[in-house]
């Protein structure tokens, strides 16, 4: 196995290897050339210290590191069929992280895996500890009516983004530079308490026949139940579908009162320098 950074490949290249490394996964994740580049760049990886791992002309493996400030995130890790059953995974993430702790100054990297995948044992051998619990929600929210609906634009409630993920802190994909770069234009915004200072937001955006949380946000229980409040109001009989809810935060608790269901979860990894 020979290791090679990953900016030595093209996007076309990139996508082959995602979709090979993925194959027979427990959920489909194929991608597109346009949906591969449009990830690399909003999960804001370092393809440099990102790792392809070959067999001569083969692919066997890859892992794929985001960088923000001295954060990192493993938004993609892969072996190929015919290098599975080898301990080719562990050796590939260890040699990663080896490379992470030279070559950066990262202070924390962190990654999601399915809570039935059976790689968080290798993540657990490179030194990687399970953080929290994250789901996927899905349902029509049943909730009392509100007497009024707030709203304003999502551009302006993300000014509160940091302060108020201070306790329930977003995952990798719901951080503020994420969002940014992929906010709909159809998106939404719902803020409970003042417009000057929210005490909770709700950003959502239609998908489908329903509706996408694209990021939420409480400080109580009491604002993530208006939220959600409003949100059933503003779209009734709209099913909504929350990915990467921190499990029995504010939001989490709110949306599962309402009856929305669980249908995936995932542990939250971090390893720490």
């Amino acid at each position: 196995m020979e290791l090679h950074a990953a900016s030595k490949f093209s996007v076309a290249e990139l996508t082959r290897f995602w979709n090979l490394g993925y194959t027979g996964y427990f959920t489909p994740v194929t991608f597109t050339e346009a949906i591969m580049a449009g990830w690399l760049r909003n999960g804001d990886f370092d393809l440099d210290r990102s790792v392809v791992a070959m067999e001569g002309d083969q692919l066997a493996g890859f892992s794929l590191l985001g960088v923000r400030g001295r954060r990192g995130w493993i938004g993609g890790f892969g072996v190929a069929p015919d290098f599975r059953g080898q301990g080719l995974a562990s050796q590939l993430f260890a040699e990663h992280v080896a490379i992470i702790e030279e070559q950066t100054d990262l202070q924390t990297v962190q990654l999601e895996v399915l809570v039935q995948n059976w790689a968080r044992k290798v993540y657990e051998r490179a030194g990687f500890s399970v953080a929290r619990r994250l789901t996927v929600l899905q349902g029509v929210p049943v909730t009392s009516p509100v007497d009024r609906i707030r709203t304003a634009p999502p551009v302006a409630l993300l000014a509160h983004h940091c302060r108020l993920h201070t306790e329930c802190k977003a995952v990798w994909q719901r951080e503020i530079s994420w969002i940014e770069k992929t906010l709909p234009a159809a998106a939404e915004g719902f803020f409970a308490g003042s417009f000057e200072s929210p005490s909770g937001y709700l950003l959502a955006a239609p998908a489908g026949e329903g509706l996408r949380i694209i990021d939420g946000a409480a400080l109580t229980a009491d604002d993530a139940s208006a939220l959600v409040a409003m949100l059933a109001w503003r779209y009734p009989g709209k099913q909504v579908t929350a990915v990467n809810e921190p499990d029995g935060g504010p939001l989490h608790q709110a949306l599962t009162a309402a009856a929305l269901q669980e249908t995936m979860a995932q542990w939250e990894m971090v390893w720490k320098r």
